[in-house]
């Protein structure tokens, strides 16, 4: 019985790559601290209809949305900003790339108003398989390790998906990769749900990011590592964020008092800084 659920299953995928969109949800766990425990987003998505590849954060999307019906209301940014913060958040980037053709596009948004995007090619990691299997989400899967964009990462792909991609860039394998995580522990990817979808969230979420565009916010265009060597910096010191923005961040100390020195938050990029040296 549970074979004849796996073959049913198998060719409703090839049924539905011909004409549908196969969406991945993962619980995502990374470290912002290497010392500290991980932080989760539980809705980090995958789609692809065969050539077409996208990677976002179900929760931002949401939050996005309810951020989008705020400024159609007339609200402003501090309003905004504010019903958006009720639901959970979510990562402020997405991914829209296509394989097959050897390029992506990574975008991101800080604060709401400051947007960035990188456009990269695909490199092709060396995957190396080993012996074991793991049972993911109802599929074997095996096991294969790789030195990919500055990281030792470990993927659990199985061959019952006929698509090689997986969360974040990581790809080329020979099937769908449901779990994946690097030999440092600081990032971890894991499938918790496979359904098939009448069609992409490509159109919104490119909607919802070039919302404030045309109201005169800062929005940059840059290769990948020049974006993601901003992004890091974004992320870690406020003052790149007011300089870029033209607005004053204020951060306060752990006792509720306004912080005046240099503050650094703590951030680890999914590919190193070194990587780009």
């Amino acid at each position: 019985m549970y074979k004849t659920a796996i073959l049913i299953f198998a060719l409703c995928i090839c049924s539905m790559l011909s004409g549908q969109v196969l969406r991945c949800k993962y619980l995502y766990e990374y470290k912002t601290d290497a010392a500290r425990g991980y932080r989760t987003d539980y809705s980090l998505c995958t789609e692809s209809d065969g050539d077409i590849f996208l990677c976002y954060s179900e929760n931002q999307v949401l939050r996005d949305s309810i951020g989008a019906v705020a400024a159609d209301a007339g609200d402003d940014v501090a309003t905004i900003s504010g019903k958006m913060s009720r639901y959970p958040k979510g990562q402020t980037w997405f991914i829209i790339g296509n394989p097959s053709e050897g390029h992506f596009h990574e975008y991101a948004t800080i604060q709401i108003t400051t947007h960035i995007d990188g456009e990269g090619e695909y490199l092709i990691p060396k995957w190396k398989v080993l012996e074991e299997t793991e049972e993911i989400c109802g599929h074997t899967c095996k096991i294969a390790i790789a030195e990919y964009l500055g990281r030792s990462w470990t993927i659990w792909y199985t061959e019952e998906i006929n698509l090689s991609h997986g969360p974040w860039l990581l790809w080329s394998a020979p099937g769908m990769i449901l779990k994946a995580e690097d030999e440092q522990g600081l990032f971890r990817f894991t499938c918790e749900e496979i359904t098939a979808v009448r069609e992409t969230r490509q159109e919104l979420l490119l909607s919802l990011y070039n919302r404030f565009r045309p109201n005169g916010y800062p929005y940059y265009s840059y290769d990948i590592r020049e974006m993601e060597q901003l992004l890091t910096r974004l992320q870690r010191y406020p003052e790149v964020f007011d300089e870029m923005s033209g607005s004053k961040t204020k951060v306060y100390t752990p006792d509720g008092h306004l912080d005046t020195d240099r503050f650094v938050f703590p951030y680890i990029p999914l590919i190193p800084e070194e990587y780009w040296e």
